[in-house]
């Protein structure tokens, strides 16, 4: 075997540093949600089950809420939060929502 062979192939193709940071944030608010959904459920004495059966869900889908995985549906959200006697609040941020602001 040729000593080049053995090289790690190199990346073509590297994430623009705006893709990264975005990625980033979205997975901050996955862990933010999981940790009110957690702390939520654990105050109560909760099982997964039990809050999936009174939010209307499944076990499976609070458990992947609970550990930041997959992509996460508002109206699951709204049923996890009338569930847990929290109020699910939308705010847009960002340069985005200085123009929209500016305009209302």
């Amino acid at each position: 075997m040729r000593r080049r062979d053995l090289r790690e192939p190199e990346l073509e193709v590297l994430p623009r540093v705006g893709a990264w940071a975005a990625a980033s944030r979205r997975l901050a608010l996955r862990h933010s949600i999981a940790r009110v959904v957690l702390s939520g459920r654990a105050s109560r004495a909760w099982s997964q089950a039990e809050l999936a059966r009174r939010a209307g869900t499944t076990q499976a889908r609070v458990s992947d809420v609970e550990n930041a995985v997959g992509n996460l549906r508002l109206d699951t959200l709204e049923r996890l939060a009338d569930a847990l006697g929290l109020t699910l609040e939308v705010r847009p941020s960002g340069r985005a929502a200085r123009r929209v602001r500016a305009i209302a």
